[in-house]
């Protein structure tokens, strides 16, 4: 082998030693570049998941140890008897305000229903009546319940869907998927059918459903129908002459008599199984 020959073979060994060490540069390079893409990500979800955990933690630290307002002699009250986001039957500005947490699974709140309407039929110019809801975990549909109410409710039909789901009762509690029940409700009330299984479906009304159970933990809430008569709870009303009495009155003098749990009649608390 002569001198050119090395010479050629020299070279060429050194353009693949040259070859290979810029290849195996980018492979580092592109490595790195991977890792370093991978550790940001990391490092995004990390901050999520923390940011996350500090916010439930958070609301878990609100509700745990949140104090509720108490009337003088102990009973429980409530801060906004009504506010702009509440639905509200009657007089908005009346002098009486009958606050209810309520699950449209339970019976109790069932036997109430018609109660509360015939009180808004014979007194509506004197009293509202704020619903809101509290789905206790027992009762298997009441949040869906929940969910089809305000679905309803963004086609400005809330208190007849409201209402037709305590009259059916019945029919749903005990199905495994209400949504075709729900649905057809829906269709019997004349509202776009294919919008309300959009918005019964949707995030927005979940977590609105799931912030009103936060919000009625942390005040205190812990069976249904709970009853606050001007922002303080009141015994439960055997029944409609009862619930009269009491709203009367207030409306002459201002007056409530309050107990530190509403006894008067069945109510199903959230620590009992049914």
């Amino acid at each position: 082998m002569n001198t050119d020959q090395n010479n050629t073979q020299n070279k060429q060994r050194t353009y693949e030693q040259e070859k290979l060490a810029r290849e195996q540069e980018k492979v580092s390079k592109e490595r790195s570049e991977k890792t370093s893409k991978i550790i940001r990500q990391i490092s995004i979800w990390t901050s999520a998941v923390v940011g996350l955990g500090l916010v439930v933690w958070g609301i878990v630290f609100l509700v745990q140890h949140y104090e509720p307002p108490r009337t003088a002699d102990g009973n429980l009250a409530i801060e906004n008897p009504i506010t702009s986001e509440d639905w509200v039957k009657g007089n908005p500005n009346a002098k009486v305000v009958i606050t209810e947490y309520s699950d449209l699974q339970c019976p109790a709140c069932a036997y109430y229903n018609p109660i509360v309407n015939k009180l808004i039929t014979d007194m509506g110019k004197d009293i509202a009546v704020v619903y809101r809801h509290f789905p206790l975990p027992m009762h298997a549909n009441s949040k869906a319940a929940a969910l089809a109410a305000e679905a309803a409710g963004k086609q400005g039909k809330f208190w007849e869907m409201h209402d037709m789901l305590f009259e059916n009762q019945a029919k749903w509690e005990t199905l495994g998927d209400i949504e075709k029940t729900v649905v057809g409700y829906a269709k019997t009330l004349g509202l776009n059918t294919a919008t309300f299984e959009k918005d019964y479906n949707s995030s927005e009304l979940q977590d609105k459903i799931d912030a009103a159970v936060v919000e009625g933990n942390r005040i205190g809430i812990s069976y249904t129908p709970t009853f606050f008569l001007n922002g303080v709870r009141i015994d439960n009303p055997a029944g409609y002459d009862a619930f009269k009495a009491v709203i009367d009155q207030e409306l002459q003098n201002g007056s409530v008599n309050t107990t530190e749990k509403g006894t008067s009649t069945t109510v199903y608390k959230t620590n009992v199984t049914q």
